[in-house]
């Protein structure tokens, strides 16, 4: 930092002590903690000279420097203390060699002085030499290292920090105050040593603080002495602003004891321990969060390397399976497709059939109820003449015997003349055949039929009207040959397909097999869905020679179950379906609704005569059958066919069961309208059956509102009371109600009933056993008269 310059001295040698080492100029201790009055210590110089200090070597004082002007806030180090910083040096004084600048002036390059280019080259070299002693002490102070304190310059700001145009003024003014730096004068010097002595005598010197020697005169300034101490303090400032906070060196007084600041030092180390203790403890705990959730990653990647392991199986298994899966549904995809091509080309060979056969349905059903409805009206104009020509005979007076007679001659000649032609023109259909001579030809048949039935229930003691109506011959065997050629042509519908696909079986085992082999693939083809109306074709078959109504020939009976077709008995256990939630289960259900109901729905509104007996029961058994897979709530054909019995059910309650109300007298002088009036008597409780059949399958309320309301308390109650003049007739009618209507829907006939206990009461001589037994009609046993009465409640 400095160069040799000239001595002051003008070259005079004889006040300098030759044998004295020449002296080293110290380096300032910039210490953490000190404020703006740092102090800067010099080595003594061997003599009493102009720029020697060794005249005060006897006495061993210690040249002080004390700085009291106030630094800038910014040259302040953040954490500056009041305390002084003490620096010791060497007693040890030495002349300044061309060697010893030589090595200051390297030491000090780091410290950014001037270079000594930019110093005056004319200036003379200054030799200093001097010792310090240290005041107060018994000893010397120790040398101080000769190690120059390297000079760190402060980071440059920040470009975004705030203040950096400060700084950078601050740093410019710094430099030019570096610049103005020279070597002092002997006038400077002189100015020194003055203060020196006046801080001697005065005594000033700080608690704790170290006698400081001055061995070198570039420690002045060039004014009063302090620049060059301010631009060591500025870059001893800078230093620390950008260095960590050294470690405080508890300092000592005089007598050896520690200062103030050892207690404060102190606390500082227990209040540093609990900090780095408790930076501990966090540090550990964080380390052992930080173990754990390592832990749960681990045991997240085994179980997701476990998963991937499987995943990895199933992969290379079902890659094992690719080449056989894809040629096994390679295979079934062509032989679905031929099957349903197949089943499309029979669709409109099956749905004419199943045409075919709704129309031999129809035209039976068609034909019974007009046979039936032409039966009742001719009888009902057979009666209704009998009874007038009766009434007439009665009121002239004529005999019972008479009467019978003219009423029936008024029956026979009132059929004669309703279909008699006399009078009219010929009616020819297209093939010139007489329509009125066939319509005479059958009414004449009609009525033989129902002489010939009359005479049959009066010799066997069948209760008229009670018996089904007979069917005529020829429709029935018109019905059976057509359901026979149906029958014929569904077995040959599927003949001409392949053994693979013309019945149920093969396409079950192809799918079942499916199902078995690739499951996955089977349900993403939606097979389950779809097995419905693979299989309907063949359902559909089947069904056209199976019927709700009839059954085959004239035999009697229930109509054949669902259970005991075929087709039910192989689709039953389709797919194997091992849990209600299997879609394979549904199969038979949804095949019963989509093909079964609709087929009993059109024959309950179609051929279903709701008079017979028979016929009722027939489809009363298959409607139970259909609840069992349908719930009418949630299926509409279902509730269609429930709906359409009832209707038909309330109709026929309404039109059919009639009981003309003749006066016993006219009815017992006209055999043939009394007669009628019992054939309707039995047709009502016909009717009642034939209703009752229906208990437990329609709803209670629709069964009570037919039977209870529409046919006893309307028909039978009224007819019963006209009975009571015949005592026997009337509790015979009592017994038959009893036999056909449940008890408790016979509120409207009790009444009856108990009058005619009080009529067999009144007279008991009149009604008992023998007189019943001489006169059926006119006197009541008494025993059978109690039953009748437990019968009715």
């Amino acid at each position: 930092m400095f160069r040799k310059r000239a001595n002051f001295r003008g070259g005079k040698k004889g006040d300098d002590d030759d044998d004295d080492a020449p002296g080293v100029l110290s380096a300032p201790s910039a210490k953490a903690g000190t404020d703006a009055n740092d102090k800067k210590a010099k080595k003594p110089a061997a003599k009493a000279a102009l720029l020697s200090f060794e005249d005060e070597e006897t006495d061993a004082e210690v040249f002080q420097v004390k700085k009291v002007k106030t630094k800038k806030k910014s040259m302040r180090a953040p954490d500056a203390r009041g305390d002084v910083a003490v620096v010791q040096t060497s007693s040890a004084g030495g002349a300044y060699s061309s060697q010893a600048l030589r090595e200051l002036q390297e030491a000090q390059k780091s410290l950014g002085a001037r270079p000594s280019e930019h110093l005056d080259p004319d200036a003379p070299e200054i030799t200093m030499r001097g010792s310090v002693k240290a005041s107060g002490s018994n000893g010397l102070i120790p040398p101080p290292s000769r190690d120059p304190v390297r000079y760190v310059p402060p980071p440059p700001p920040m470009p975004f920090e705030v203040g950096g145009a400060s700084s950078n003024s601050a740093q410019q003014a710094e430099d030019a105050e570096m610049g103005a730096i020279a070597v002092p004068d002997a006038a400077a010097i002189l100015a020194a040593k003055a203060r020196r002595e006046h801080a001697r005598a005065s005594g000033l010197r700080g608690p704790g603080s170290t006698d400081v020697a001055m061995a070198d005169a570039d420690v002045v300034g060039e004014a009063e002495g302090g620049e060059w101490e301010d631009q060591q303090l500025r870059k001893a400032m800078s230093v620390r602003a950008a260095a960590p906070a050294p470690k405080t060196i508890p300092s000592r007084g005089p007598s050896g004891t520690r200062g103030a600041n050892s207690l404060s030092t102190a606390d500082d180390i227990v209040a540093g321990g609990a900090r780095a203790l408790a930076s501990l403890r966090l540090g550990v705990s964080r380390t052992a969060s930080t173990t754990r959730a390592a832990e749960d990653e681990m045991k997240r990647a085994e179980a997701s390397l476990l998963s991937s392991a499987s995943m990895l199986d199933a992969y290379k298994e079902r890659l094992s399976s690719a080449g056989e899966r894809y040629a096994f549904v390679q295979e079934l995809r062509d032989y679905f497709r031929d099957l349903c091509q197949c089943l499309h080309d029979k669709d409109h060979i099956i749905q004419e059939l199943e045409t075919h056969a709704r129309v031999l349905h129809e035209a039976r059903g068609a034909s019974a109820a007009n046979a039936s409805a032409t039966d009742v009206a001719d009888e009902a104009a057979e009666a209704e003449a009998a009874v007038e020509a009766a009434q007439y005979a009665l009121m002239r007076g004529a005999s019972r015997t008479e009467a019978a007679a003219e009423s029936q001659a008024a029956a026979e000649n009132v059929l004669a003349s309703r279909f008699s032609d006399e009078g009219k023109p010929a009616e020819l259909d297209d093939f010139g055949r007489d329509v009125g001579a066939a319509r005479r030809s059958a009414a004449a048949r009609r009525a033989s039929a129902r002489q010939t039935l009359r005479f049959a229930e009066s010799q066997s003691g069948t209760r008229s009207g009670e018996t089904d109506d007979q069917e005529n011959a020829d429709e029935i065997h018109l019905f059976n040959k057509g359901c026979l050629d149906v029958r014929d042509a569904a077995v040959c519908v599927m003949r001409d397909a392949g053994s693979e696909y013309a019945t149920i079986a093969p396409v079950k085992a192809k799918a079942e097999d499916w199902k078995r082999r690739f499951p996955k693939t089977y349900k993403d083809a939606w097979m389950s869905h779809a097995a419905p109306t693979i299989f309907a074709p063949f359902v559909r078959l089947e069904l056209l020679s199976w019927s709700p109504l009839f059954l085959a020939g004239s035999g009697d009976g229930p109509a054949p179950p669902l259970d005991g077709m075929n087709w039910y008995a192989e689709l039953l256990e389709y797919g194997g379906a091992a849990d209600a939630e299997d879609p394979d289960g549904n199969l038979v259900p949804t095949l019963v609704e989509k093909l079964v109901a609709p087929a009993v729905a059109h024959a309950v509104e179609s051929a279903w005569d709701p008079s017979c007996v028979a016929q009722s029961q027939r489809l009363a058994g298959v409607a139970a059958d259909l609840l069992v897979y349908l719930d009418p709530r949630s299926c509409d054909p279902m509730a269609r066919v429930l709906a359409s019995a009832a209707r038909r059910l309330l109709e026929t309650a309404t039109t059919r069961c009639a009981i003309p109300g003749w006066a016993p007298v006219a009815t017992a002088a006209a055999p043939v309208a009394q007669a009628h009036v019992r054939r309707h008597f039995g047709v009502a409780l016909r009717c009642a059956r034939a209703a009752t059949a229906w208990t437990g399958i329609l709803p209670t309320a629709d069964v009570a509102s037919v039977v209870r309301d529409h046919i006893v308390a309307r028909e039978i109650a009224p007819h019963l009371r006209l009975a009571l003049a015949r005592p026997g007739e009337c509790l015979d009618g009592l017994e038959r109600v009893a036999e056909v209507v449940p008890r408790e829907w016979l509120e409207s006939v009790r009444g009856v009933a108990a009058t005619l206990a009080q009529l067999a009461m009144a007279s008991p001589e009149a009604h008992t056993a023998a007189a019943a037994a001489r006169d059926p009609a006119g006197a009541v046993d008494p025993s059978r008269l109690g039953k009748g009465l437990a019968a009715v409640g």
